[in-house]
């Protein structure tokens, strides 16, 4: 074999390794992007990159992280939904952006939840908490609930954004408890801690792991959590349903593939974000976040999204909540 024939061995060799790293109807040449909707830096962006640094490996694919900030996160949706179907554009998505956001704001959301993606993989969950500041005397929820029936002007508490989980299912408590709890929204969970701690508000209701380091540092005291169960980070804390209103529900961060996605793309991509949920770093980081990594098949992610769209749509429409 000559030199220019060793040359063009080489050349098919490497295509067809190439190609086998990709099953058929997947782009191989191409490399990959996670893609979110919100900016970089915020903890959202540091769980897709610490898990894009495990997919390069896994996937063994050049992997970035796109931002795609705005809308509650439906640009990044829009993009994917647009976007090519052979496995290389993966989107990390809230709950919000896929439960929530095409309840409240479905007159301008663009596309459809179930028809126009496909649930690849639960990545993780967590639980929602209601904190009290330093200037709320409360130190349980029953103590809490009896503060606001006598004072209504203590019923406001702050959330990271208008019309999200928090926001909603602290309302959900609200309405359980016969009280009036209103929402003061903020651009950031830090800002509505900085005004729940100032006493601009009376109670923070926010994802777990925005609460639970303020929490241990005394600057806010978590009332009870929205889990299923204690949470495994700090099981003192009570669950709504510990103190008794029978009231609870999970966020979630799930992986997310265009709808014409190839099934067995779909299935390497899950087999590829199971393996790295259970490395010791995305274990820690989950943990430190207040996190718990889930390990979902794309039909089982898919009957939750469906289960969750139907109950917070009603969930939602019980409450009573203006939308402007």
């Amino acid at each position: 074999m000559n030199s220019l024939q060793r040359r063009r061995f080489n050349t098919m060799l490497a295509a067809t390794f190439s190609a086998a790293a990709w099953p058929a109807g997947a782009q191989s040449n191409k490399p990959g992007r996670m893609v979110i909707g919100f900016t970089a830096g915020n903890p959202f962006d540091s769980l897709a990159r610490v898990l894009t640094e495990k997919l390069r490996v896994s996937l063994d694919m050049p992997m970035i992280v796109e931002n795609k900030p705005g809308a509650s996160g439906t640009i990044a949706a829009d993009m994917v939904r647009q976007g090519s179907a052979d496995g290389t554009l993966i989107w990390l998505s809230p709950f919000g952006t896929m439960v929530t956001e095409p309840i409240v704001n479905k007159a301008v959301v663009r596309f459809d939840p179930i028809n126009d993606f496909i649930p690849v993989i639960q990545v993780c969950t967590y639980d929602i908490a209601l904190a009290v500041g330093p200037a709320a005397p409360a130190k349980t929820l029953a103590e809490y609930i009896a503060m606001v029936k006598a004072d209504p002007n203590k019923g406001s508490f702050a959330t990271p954004a208008a019309n999200n989980l928090p926001h909603f299912f602290t309302s959900m408590v609200g309405k359980a408890a016969s009280i009036d709890l209103i929402n003061v929204p903020f651009k950031s969970a830090g800002e509505a801690m900085t005004a729940t701690i100032g006493g601009q508000t009376a109670a923070i209701s926010s994802g777990f792991g925005d609460l639970i380091q303020m929490h241990k540092a005394g600057k806010v005291r978590i009332l009870a959590t929205s889990g299923l169960k204690r949470s495994a980070f700090a099981p003192e804390i009570p669950t709504f349903k510990d103190a008794g209103y029978a009231i609870e529900g999970q966020g979630w961060f799930g992986i997310f593939l265009h709808k014409a996605t190839p099934r067995e793309v779909v299935l390497r991509v899950n087999k590829a974000v199971t393996e790295a949920l259970k490395t010791k770093e995305l274990v820690e980081f989950m943990r430190d976040g207040g996190l718990n990594p889930a390990l979902t098949t794309p039909d089982e992610f898919a009957d939750m999204l469906k289960r969750d769209i139907k109950f917070w749509g009603a969930a939602i429409q019980a409450s009573g909540i203006k939308f402007e």
